[in-house]
């Protein structure tokens, strides 16, 4: 798509935007985030329209929220790249709208505070242990029925130096 090292995130997301506006439906959309994660820490990040992953550190949670629309709903979109810094031994969680919007047999949600609960908790697991336990919790939350919508899950731990 044209992601180079001479091209920026915002650059390349607003010409991922016109070929998506122009190649579909003005309904159809695509939420995205991209982020560049540097040796040092520090996250630069775009957040087109995506749920916001959080950044657990300790009791600190922090939502790396929209910094832009979704792509591909108008032909000309204003984006901003924002920064983060993870702390040693921070997590990075990076999920899709099926995880939170699992229902229960009362329809209640999974939810975004469930899932930061979890990994409050758990943050001292590796990462692939907090996908499996995120990933398990809010299957049986779901009573083990088959998910409804797709789900996507990253987890990304800080080594502490």
């Amino acid at each position: 798509m044209g992601l180079a090292i001479e091209y920026k995130n915002v650059h390349t997301l607003k010409k991922l935007n016109k070929v998506i506006q122009q190649s579909t439906f003005s309904s159809n959309f695509v939420s995205l985030f991209m982020g560049e994660i540097e040796k040092n820490g520090h996250l630069f990040y775009v957040n087109a329209g995506h749920p916001a992953p959080i950044l657990v550190s300790g009791e600190q949670v922090t939502d790396l929220g929209p910094t832009g629309i979704v792509l591909g709903f108008l032909n000309d979109i204003e984006l901003h790249r924002s920064h983060i810094y993870l702390d040693p031994g921070s997590t990075l969680v990076l999920y899709t709208d099926g995880l939170f919007e699992r229902q229960d047999t009362s329809e209640d949600q999974f939810g975004e505070n469930r899932l930061k609960e979890l990994v409050i908790e758990n943050q001292n697991l590796e990462a692939k242990e907090i996908v499996d336990l995120i990933l398990k919790s809010a299957f049986e939350f779901g009573n083990s029925k088959n998910w409804e919508d797709d789900v996507t899950l990253v987890v990304i731990k800080r080594n502490k130096i």
